[in-house]
């Protein structure tokens, strides 16, 4: 589950979308999503598909995400 919530959060098409670009609504609900995800998850939130698993890597991933699509 933790795989499939980071790999539709960090999918950098959703955003690319001309009407997803300034929707400050759109990117508000996506990053409480993230919140929700860590609420959840958290500290077992560890994407498996990395080898090998482990949450800084998964953290790592998410903060690339917001500081490369989110915030550029």
């Amino acid at each position: 589950m933790v795989r499939i919530a980071i790999g539709c959060l960090t999918d950098r098409s959703i955003l690319s979308l001309p009407q997803a670009y300034g929707n400050f609504n759109a990117l508000s609900t996506h990053t409480s999503l993230f919140s929700y995800a860590a609420k959840s998850f958290k500290t077992n939130m560890v994407d498996p598909i990395d080898k090998p698993a482990s949450r800084k890597k998964t953290y790592e991933k998410i903060l690339a995400f917001y500081s490369r699509d989110l915030f550029s």
